[in-house]
């Protein structure tokens, strides 16, 4: 009797089990896909610097900044943090997002004890501006909101 009752529950257990292995082979895939669209960036920039200068490059990204995003990222003042969102270039996923609130926003070990009040109101910019800049936009192309 207690066979019976046993199996369906191990079954379910092993299914469980080979789905987590499944999103964790999926995301070491794209892992390896955005790694692979990094390293495809390098002879890409090769030839357009070839063809345009950077001050005409700034130029067509501050446009097409301007078009693609609500607020221009060059209202983000933790320039860091800018840097590192505009480096996504929409090409992250979201362990991509994790790590940028992990390195860029969140920097100090013991924020709500030892932070200062500038130091506090500084994180809580910089985690207002990830969520707008780089979580948001995830969502969007990920089709939930």
């Amino acid at each position: 009797m207690l066979a019976e009752v046993g199996s369906p529950i191990i079954k379910q257990r092993d299914q469980a089990a080979a789905l987590l292995a499944e999103a964790d082979a999926l995301e070491r895939q794209a892992d390896e896909l955005r790694r692979a669209a990094v390293a495809a960036r390098a002879p890409l920039l090769e030839r357009v610097m070839k063809n345009w200068s950077l001050a005409e490059l700034e130029q067509a990204a501050n446009r097409a900044e301007s078009i693609t995003h609500p607020v221009p990222l060059h209202c983000i003042e933790d320039a860091e943090l800018r840097n590192a969102i505009r480096a996504l270039e929409g090409t992250q996923g979201p362990l991509d997002v994790l790590r940028l609130f992990n390195q860029k926003v969140i920097r100090q070990h013991n924020l709500l004890s030892t932070a200062t009040e500038d130091e506090r109101r500084a994180t809580l910019a910089r985690a207002l501006n990830w969520w707008n800049f780089a979580v948001v936009p995830m969502l969007e192309r990920m089709g939930t909101e």
